[in-house]
């Protein structure tokens, strides 16, 4: 993954909502020195993307949520890329090619297809 800072990472989430049909608005829900929590809300009331970056581990973890429960995700922590697969969101698969170079907005491509492909909307 590309060198990632807090501004090249908002700038992600801004396409990726505007791109998005099904996100409403985005939240920056907590700040600190080192970490930043975003949030993208869709059309279905309990249903978001939460994005958390921690500035000095450099971890980036992608989550979709229904229901305060985590059915989706991808992560990167300590240098490699994982994802939490829908219908097993507590497994890791590990993904040696990575989520490219704009990781948020290909994990909301990846998003946007199990939405519909399960119709959660």
């Amino acid at each position: 993954m590309p060198e990632l800072t807090l501004q090249t990472l908002r700038e992600q989430i801004e396409r990726a909502a505007d791109a998005c049909w099904f996100v409403q608005f985005v939240e920056e829900i907590e700040r600190t020195p080192i970490t930043t929590t975003f949030r993208l809300y869709t059309i279905r009331t309990g249903l978001f993307v939460q994005v958390f970056w921690g500035a000095r581990s450099k971890t980036l973890s992608l989550v979709l949520i229904e229901s305060e429960q985590r059915i989706f995700g991808a992560d990167f922590h300590r240098g490699r890329w994982h994802l939490h697969p829908f219908g097993a969101a507590d497994d890791h698969v590990f993904l040696p090619k990575g989520m490219g170079d704009t990781p948020v907005e290909r994990f909301m491509e990846m998003v946007e297809a199990i939405l519909v492909e399960n119709d959660l909307l």
